[in-house]
């Protein structure tokens, strides 16, 4: 009976204490678990060409290895352990992230991820913003990374929260700068130690570095006094430098955690930053750090689809020193020969690298490489790749302003502005003129060179005495690809005292015409219309004069003998329902000329049979060019048109026409301004006309 009564009171108290258990397994088990988080780095770029204001997120993490079963490179993980998820800032967030391994560690345990766009093994996440700014602040949206928990080794932080976030605008053209680390930066005991932030951005903005604010970075307890270690970490802010003095109140195998903010300037105003999040491991010291070489050394400058390859090699000065080279991550279809990470001993060991970015791939990328001994000291290098969108080099084009001809007498002035400029972003230009007449300048004088965005050179002259008589110019543009165009002008000098005054071109619809007609009278009160040269005529007949039976068609002149004070021409449509284009080139028996050009609006009320967007004119131009458009005839009475203006990074610069517009034929001018009234740049834009399914974009120069 006592037997059977003491195990009863045995069984009771077990049972009492199993709760108590229980209790503190799954205290001491759940931050076990969420206990991982190494490091971690979030940068974006701006993808107009899926959708404005939509932003491509590229995360960097780094867990522990044997979390997840120990994987290889190119295994995909799913983020379970803390249930990480990237937070746009707008209220919305991804699921629990999937990850692509990209680098491992195993003396260390952690491996490095790229995140995956949910429910794909595509690398990186899109997110489309409702606004180029957050509405509710009028400033960036701010997405991140936040969780618990940091690894509970930490001597600051253990078991701390962490936050890595980055600033996202679409209000202007950018995107984020970029950075690359190990995870654990190896600090030897007792030393004077360094080590650089790596930091580069592709829009050449100006970068400074900074210490991450608790609110940003979740550390309340940074590196340093007032408790331990003794020294707290110092960084350079105009390099990205750190140095720490880890004399006192530190000890071999410490982990401290730290993070720096990156922030990006322009102009010295601030635009956006991105975080790096790492810990610091204390090592001691045993002989000489390795050394760590990348042949050639770079920074290396290619294309997308044009393949790079160099050598990252390392050796260690201490005899009998086994070393390990590894790397932080590399970009997307990059490989390492062999794979990484490689050991061999301290005489020398190599891999190379090889990557072909493909189209999609442009931007600035940073692949750190590090290599460590086996008592712990550490190197790195670092190879820094601009990749461009591949060349397509277009010729420069050049303008006239205005566009001429000219009829100046002796001894009267004349002046004009030749420009020039190239879409390839990058080229450089050099204007040459041929056949100046004697006595003309040019400022400044030619030939002139100058960056694609536009140059330019004006005309000046002042026919002396005896140099009445016809002249052409020709000006030639050539960019460093030998790609060039020219244009042309013609001046008409005059003797002193006879007519210099141009003929006039007056157009009228003829009232209930079918098909539609316009009559064209030309007129010069001075010598009289001499000459009608035909420029341009599409779906059109042209009689000239309008009684005569003659007609004439593209390229042909009709001779006016003797010059009359006016002369009466007219055009008819072909198919009344196409659009017409006529061009005229008048001159008197002085010389004068002018051009006539019926502009569709003229007769607008002709409903085309198709959706039309035709190249602006004058083209390159300055200040202003006119857009000519057809809309065609719908169930709808009128249809909703819109069209736009955008730089080169998909930026909208300016709304031209957004509402609903009747069939028919229009021209709209634009000033070179954007939707604020401010003059724009010269250079490349795009403007794009979208009725209902139909879409079309041409190409500009806004010339210097």
């Amino acid at each position: 009976m006592d037997k059977i009564k003491g195990n009863l009171l045995l069984f009771r108290a077990i049972w009492r204490i199993v709760p108590f258990l229980l209790l503190v397994t799954m205290f001491f088990t759940a931050p076990a678990g969420a206990t991982h988080f190494r490091y971690g780095h979030l940068t974006w770029q701006p993808r107009p060409d899926i959708a404005p204001n939509t932003a491509e997120f590229e995360l960097i993490n780094a867990f522990r290895w044997s979390g997840y079963g120990s994987p290889p490179v190119g295994a995909i993980i799913t983020e379970t352990i803390g249930a990480t998820t990237l937070h746009f800032g707008d209220g919305t967030s991804t699921p629990v992230l999937q990850y692509v391994v990209i680098a491992i560690f195993p003396s260390q345990n952690y491996l490095i991820g790229r995140a995956l766009q949910p429910g794909t093994t595509t690398p990186n996440i899109i997110h489309t913003y409702s606004a180029p700014l957050n509405p509710a602040t009028n400033s960036p949206w701010v997405a991140d990374i936040s969780s618990c928990c940091r690894i509970s080794t930490l001597v600051n932080n253990p078991d701390g929260n962490y936050r890595v976030e980055t600033q996202v605008r679409f209000d202007i053209s950018n995107r984020s700068p970029v950075s690359t680390m190990p995870a654990i930066i190896n600090a030897p005991i007792n030393s004077n130690f360094s080590f650089f932030v790596p930091g580069a951005d592709a829009n050449g903005d100006q970068l400074t570095w900074r210490f991450s604010t608790a609110a940003e970075s979740g550390i309340t307890d940074p590196i340093g006094p007032p408790g331990l270690p003794n020294n707290p970490l110092v960084l350079n802010s105009a390099t990205g430098e750190i140095t720490w003095n880890t004399t006192g109140g530190t000890a071999i195998g410490q982990l401290y955690c730290a993070q720096v903010t990156i922030e990006e300037r322009r102009g010295g105003v601030l635009i956006g930053k991105v975080a790096v999040d790492f810990i610091l491991e204390i090592v001691g010291v045993v002989g000489d750090p390795p050394v760590c070489n990348i042949n050639p050394p770079g920074p290396f400058v290619i294309q997308e689809n044009q393949p790079l390859s160099f050598v990252v090699s390392a050796s260690d000065p201490n005899a009998g020193d086994m070393i390990t080279l590894n790397t932080a991550g590399l970009p997307t279809g990059a490989t390492m020969t062999p794979g990484l990470p490689i050991s061999g001993p301290h005489t020398g060991i190599s891999s190379t690298f090889n990557w072909t970015p493909a189209t999609g791939q442009a931007g600035v990328y940073l692949v750190q490489f590090v290599v460590f001994d086996n008592t712990g000291l550490q190197s790195s290098c670092t190879a820094q790749i601009t990749v461009n969108p591949p060349s397509t080099n277009d010729p420069p084009a050049c303008a006239i302003t205005p566009p001429g001809p000219f009829t100046v007498a002796e001894g009267s002035p004349v002046s004009f502005t030749v420009s020039a400029a190239d879409p390839n972003s990058g080229d450089v230009i050099t204007l040459t003129g041929s056949s100046l007449p004697p006595g003309a300048t040019m400022a400044p004088s030619l030939p002139h060179s100058g960056p694609n965005t536009g140059i330019s050179s004006t005309f000046s002259w002042t026919p002396a005495p005896g140099q009445a008589g016809s002249y052409t110019i020709t000006y030639t543009v050539t960019d460093n690809q030998n790609a060039s165009s020219q244009c042309n002008v013609q001046i008409n000098v005059t003797p002193s005292g006879v007519d210099n005054t141009k003929p006039s071109c007056n157009i009228v619809v003829v009232p209930n015409s079918s098909p539609t007609a316009l009559d064209i009278t030309l007129s010069d009160a001075g010598s009289g219309v001499a000459t009608i040269k035909v420029v341009k005529l599409s779906n059109a007949t042209l009689e000239i004069p309008y009684g005569s039976g003659n007609f004439y068609t593209k390229g042909q002149t009709a001779v006016i003998s003797p010059a009359q004070a006016s002369a009466l021409a007219r055009a008819t449509k072909v198919k009344n329902n196409k659009s017409s284009t006529i061009a005229l080139k008048v001159t008197d028996a002085a010389g004068n000329s002018v051009s006539c050009d019926p502009v569709y609006s003229t007769i607008s009320e002709v409903v085309p049979e198709g959706f039309d967007l035709q190249q602006n004119y004058p083209n390159p131009f300055n200040p202003s060019t006119t857009i000519r458009f057809s809309v065609a005839a719908t169930e709808a009475r009128a249809d909703f048109v819109t069209l736009k203006i955008y730089d080169l990074t998909g930026q909208e610069v300016r709304t031209l026409i957004n509402e609903a517009v009747a069939p028919g034929e229009y021209a709209v001018e634009w000033n070179a301004t954007d939707n604020h009234g401010r003059k724009v740049a010269a250079g490349v834009y795009l403007y794009r006309i979208t009725v209902g399914s139909f879409a079309q974009t041409r190409k500009m120069i806004l010339a210097k």
